[in-house]
């Protein structure tokens, strides 16, 4: 058998099409509430997200209630699922731009 040259092209892979696992719903997982998303950092190759709740605090001056942002959640993702939360999100706030739900508000204008 002859051998190939090494100028000519290999064809190239066709790429895989990653699957995902189907979805089992446990009904065992609790739900966790949050009005506020407090933040994230990225640790390696995982984002970490935070989430908090509402709460009145007492016994501040004059014994007024005053609102503190508790967290209530703290959800850890790899990098690939936070790229597909993101575009989820953005698809989602898409949506609701088209029906008028919820407008783009235009950057503040510098100087």
């Amino acid at each position: 058998m002859a051998a190939k040259p090494d100028n000519v092209e290999q064809p190239a892979e066709e790429p895989k099409t990653r699957r995902k696992p189907p979805v089992v719903d446990d009904i065992t997982v609790k739900e966790t509430f949050a009005d506020d998303f407090l933040g994230l950092y990225a640790v390696g190759q995982n984002l970490h997200l935070n989430f908090g709740a509402r709460r009145p605090v007492r016994g501040t001056v004059a014994n007024t209630p005053e609102v503190a942002s508790v967290v209530s959640a703290r959800l850890v993702v790899p990098l690939e699922a936070a790229v597909e939360l993101y575009m989820a999100i953005g698809s989602v706030v898409e949506n609701l731009e088209k029906r008028g739900v919820i407008r783009r508000v235009p950057p503040a204008q510098k100087g």
